[in-house]
Order: C-alpha cells, then sequence, then structure tokens
C-alpha cells in the first residue's frame, strides 16, 4: 500500500481530530469524579453570623474531595471505580491512536525517502547513458559494427552538457509494461527514452 502526500495529510489531520476529542473526553472524566470539591466555609466564620449570610454546609460531604460516612460508600465507591476505568480505556485508546500516527508518520518519511532515491538513481542511470552515447558518437577509429549496434541501442546524443541533475528528476516511473531486458541481455532502451520525453532532452534517433 502506498501513500501520496495528500492521502497521508488528511489522515493525519483525522488522527489529530480524534486525538483531541478523546483528551477532551479525558478531561471531562477526570473534572467530573477526580477533582476535588471546594472546601466549606471555615465554622467558626459561620458561627459567629448565627448560620446566615450564605454559610451552607454540604452533608455527607468532607472538604478534601472525599466521600462521607453518610453517604453509605458503596455507590459513590462504586461510581468512583467506573470513572476510573472509563479513564484508563480512554487513555489506552489515545495511546493506542498516537502510536498508529507515529507509525503513519514513519511510513510517508520512508516512502518519501525512497522515491528520492529512486529519482536520484534514474537521474544517474540517465547521466550514464548519455556519457556511453557521446564515447561512442566521438569514436574517430574504425567503424566497428558493435560501435553502430551500441548506437542503436543507447540512442545518439547531439549535445553531450545537457546532462540531467536528481532535482530535476520527477515522477520518472516507466508505466510502459515492458520487459526492462531485452533478449540479449542488455538493458532495453524504451523506457529511458519515454522518461526522456519527461525530463526534456532532445535526442536524434
Amino acid at each position: 500500500m502506498r501513500w501520496d502526500a495528500a492521502d497521508a495529510e488528511a489522515v493525519l489531520e483525522r488522527i489529530w481530530d480524534l486525538h483531541d476529542r478523546l483528551s477532551d473526553a479525558i478531561l471531562t472524566v477526570s473534572t467530573t469524579h477526580f477533582l476535588p470539591a471546594p472546601p466549606p466555609p471555615r465554622p467558626s466564620a459561620c458561627a459567629r453570623a448565627g448560620g446566615r449570610n450564605g454559610c451552607v454546609f454540604v452533608k455527607g460531604r468532607r472538604g478534601g474531595g472525599g466521600f462521607g460516612e453518610e453517604d453509605g460508600g458503596g455507590s459513590a465507591l462504586a461510581a468512583a471505580a467506573g470513572a476510573m476505568a472509563e479513564a484508563r480505556s480512554l487513555h489506552a485508546i489515545r495511546t493506542a491512536l498516537e502510536d498508529l500516527e507515529d507509525h503513519l508518520e514513519f511510513l510517508h518519511t520512508v516512502q518519501s525517502q525512497q522515491l528520492a532515491e529512486r529519482d536520484a538513481a534514474v537521474a544517474r542511470l540517465e547521466q550514464s547513458r548519455l556519457v556511453l552515447a557521446t564515447r561512442l558518437a566521438e569514436h574517430q577509429g574504425k567503424k566497428y559494427r558493435v560501435i553502430e549496434e551500441a548506437l542503436a541501442f543507447v540512442g545518439e546524443v547531439s549535445d553531450k552538457s545537457r546532462f540531467i541533475s536528481p532535482e530535476d528528476v520527477r515522477a520518472t516511473q516507466c508505466q510502459s509494461g515492458e520487459d526492462p531486458v531485452d533478449n540479449g541481455g542488455n538493458v532495453a532502451s524504451s523506457c529511458i527514452r519515454k522518461q526522456n520525453s519527461t525530463y526534456g532532452i532532445q535526442e536524434e534517433n
């Protein structure tokens, strides 16, 4: 499976959205069940006020956020245990989502590196083909038949300065579906010639 840049970015954005919503859910559970309640006013202040001025004591609730003895304990502890289990489950889901994000980013990085390495290899291949074609064209000795066959194989080049750099190579994969090795065991030039049209290299055939 190959992800292009647009697919990877779309999936990552979806993962980030899910991550934020899971974090919100964890925060909601935490603030609802585990944050301590504000302590009640000091008894001395309310005693001096005669129980007036808005001093209210909550029955069964202590100042540290714990559960009072008159609460019965059972239902409160069960609710706390359920909330703890829910928070742990949400945290585990978020951790798994983060792991998925890390692997997706790693896969995208590896594929980008492979694409750059492939493009550089294709550029070096084309450069070596041009060098060979130039050497064949510059041969001043006897016109051996093998020279002619080699020229026909790699194609003639009129301008030896028109080399291609790895930075200029983009999307050079040959899609002809032909076998890159001919009957004689040599690398076929059909794929390379098709790539040349992408690079904009003018050849003499």
